[in-house]
């Protein structure tokens, strides 16, 4: 799965270049109450090709549902097929063999979060740092990004496609039809996408 994750991401690039959605997390501040059973989150993302920073807010019953919330809730306005997928998996795996002192607390966190689309396919989001919540939000962002960036590429795909319809470029018409084939399975279900799936 990583593989053909890796070889969509690749063309996911390579179809939206400059606007490819590349996110960066700067920081973080985390509030926690057990009692409640209530997680809140204020995190500082920049756009990496536009330098801009944004707020992203969010709470739920723990700090990465908290930020997959605030996630959503700064997307999915814009980006429909985000508020379809889901959390299938979560994994911590500490790299003791990083740490700088033998039994040393600050080896690398190893988070790997398995998210789900609406058709049944499954995804996996790893990411490595000396924090595990660190580690759990980058990966959880990986995956938003992915999932925004597969709908951009899938919708600039299927416009490309019309076009060398109504120009009947053979050549081109093949060319998307294959690169849509390989993206229809990242993406996850929204209105718009499954109307531009059907006139497939």
């Amino acid at each position: 799965m990583v593989n053909k994750q890796e070889r969509c991401l690749a063309l996911m690039k390579e179809v939206l270049k400059e606007k490819f959605l590349d996110l960066a997390m700067v920081g973080y501040e985390l509030r926690e109450d057990f009692d409640a059973n209530d997680a809140r989150i204020v995190c500082r993302v920049r756009d990496v090709g536009t330098g801009e920073t944004q707020v992203i807010e969010g709470h739920g019953v723990g700090i990465i549902d908290a930020f997959f919330q605030g996630l959503k809730a700064r997307l999915a306005g814009r980006y429909k097929s985000l508020e379809s997928i889901r959390f299938c998996g979560f994994s911590v795996r500490g790299k003791m063999e990083t740490a700088c002192a033998p039994g040393s607390s600050d080896a690398l966190a190893e988070v790997t979060l398995g998210i789900s689309n609406s058709y049944g396919s499954e995804f996996a989001f790893t990411h490595a740092s000396r924090s595990v919540l660190r580690s759990g939000l980058e990966a959880t962002l990986s995956a938003a990004e992915y999932f925004v960036n597969s709908e951009l590429a899938f919708l600039a795909i299927h416009g490309a496609l019309q076009d060398a319809r109504a120009k009947t470029r053979e050549d081109l018409i093949a060319k998307y039809t294959a690169m849509l084939a390989v993206l229809v399975q990242n993406t996850s279900y929204s209105e718009v996408l499954e109307r531009k799936r059907r006139e497939l």
